[in-house]
């Protein structure tokens, strides 16, 4: 296998591993192979090594005469929240061997998760359609929700109770008032 590809992704795919580089007096940066860099000097939200980029457009018959039609709203949204839930999986999959620490796997895992709130409403078929391309059925989506609860535990940070479509809910509490 060549630099950056996985077993676990379909052949031919990479994603961006990380890459050091050295920023403002020779403080270290985190790049990916993409190119995204995190600033030497700001904290990150995340490891940019995680992004799987959405393309905007669809490929043409012939990509040396046409840039390619430009995909509907709708359907860059799904992608995107399908990239985000991969990346999700990744993010995992390096905490379990040891690459990431528990504090850094859960700021990965929140970055992508406030990004799925950003997207919003998606289209719950061709997003199962999307994700089963790469492995990811609803039982391993349901997996990754118990392993972020998991992770919240293990970092001691109050744990989000879901309900049954998997969207988070306020516990009732009894109160007088």
């Amino acid at each position: 296998m060549g630099a950056g590809e996985s077993s676990d992704m379909p052949p031919g795919e990479t994603r961006g591993l990380p890459e050091l580089e050295y920023g403002i007096a020779g403080e270290k940066s985190t790049k990916a192979s993409n190119g995204a860099a995190n600033p030497p000097n700001e904290p990150a939200d995340h490891d940019v090594a995680y992004d799987i980029l959405v393309e905007e457009t669809k490929d043409s018959n012939m990509p040396w005469l046409f840039h390619g039609k430009t995909k509907a709203p709708a359907e860059v949204r799904d992608e995107s929240y399908c990239s985000c839930i991969r990346s999700m999986d990744l993010v995992i999959a390096d905490k379990r061997r040891g690459v990431l620490s528990k504090e850094r796997a859960l700021q990965n895992f929140e970055h992508y998760l406030a990004k799925i709130r950003e997207i919003g409403r998606v289209d719950a078929d061709r997003v199962r359609d999307v994700l089963l391309r790469f492995g990811i059925d609803d039982a391993r989506r349901l997996e990754l929700q118990h392993d972020y609860q998991e992770l919240r535990r293990e970092c001691g940070r109050k744990v989000p109770v879901f309900g049954e479509k998997g969207m988070q809910q306020e516990r009732k509490r009894n109160s007088c008032c």
